[in-house]
């Protein structure tokens, strides 16, 4: 019975240090790229000024 329960709280332990492993791991490398000049609007550039740029 005692064995069960260690393997079972290990299992969990290794689940969750999984899992904080994975929400640790983003990155800004997949993020999506505006398509077009208004969709940097997101961004805050401006897409009626010289090239999204204000000065």
């Amino acid at each position: 019975m005692k064995s069960l329960i260690l393997t079972a709280l290990a299992i969990f332990f290794i689940g969750y240090s999984i899992s904080m492993i994975n929400k640790g791991s983003n990155s800004s490398r997949y993020e999506r790229k505006p398509k077009d000049k208004w969709n940097s609007l997101s961004d805050g550039d401006d897409p009626t000024t010289d090239e999204g740029k204000s000065k």
